[in-house]
């Protein structure tokens, strides 16, 4: 049973990231570890698009998007517009996804980790089709 809010932007949310080996113990983010995270959550995100959506290219299309958005280094607007996938697929944003929110650094490496396997993930499929 949760007894405290899980929230990204409070006091325990550096010490959270650290204790998952996603930063070290002053924020600085884990170069080493964020690949492999990111890496999984890309691929859960993409399974529980495809079980979600009809047709591949609408993945595709999420995939675009946040490429687009990561060109211009909108790496906060990548994390919400996943969030809004999210949303969309009626699936709550993994917690270890969420609680990366509050330290911008982990984010910006988070995001373009997951934007570009994706990407691959989506361009795979459509090879496949």
């Amino acid at each position: 049973m949760q007894t405290r809010s899980l929230d990204p932007f409070d006091d325990s949310a550096s010490t959270r990231l650290a204790r998952m080996g996603l930063t070290d113990f002053n924020g600085k983010p884990n170069t080493k570890a964020l690949p492999v995270f990111a890496g999984i959550f890309s691929a859960l995100f993409y399974e529980h698009s495809m079980d979600c959506y009809d047709n591949p290219a609408v993945i595709s299309s999420i995939a675009m998007s946040l490429a687009a958005l990561k060109d211009r280094q909108g790496y906060e607007q990548m994390f919400v517009f996943l969030c809004l996938q999210y949303d969309a697929i009626r699936i709550p944003i993994p917690d270890p996804v969420w609680w990366i929110a509050g330290n911008s650094d982990v984010v910006r490496e988070f995001m373009g980790i997951f934007t570009a396997r994706l990407c691959e993930l989506a361009a795979e499929k459509e090879v496949v089709q």
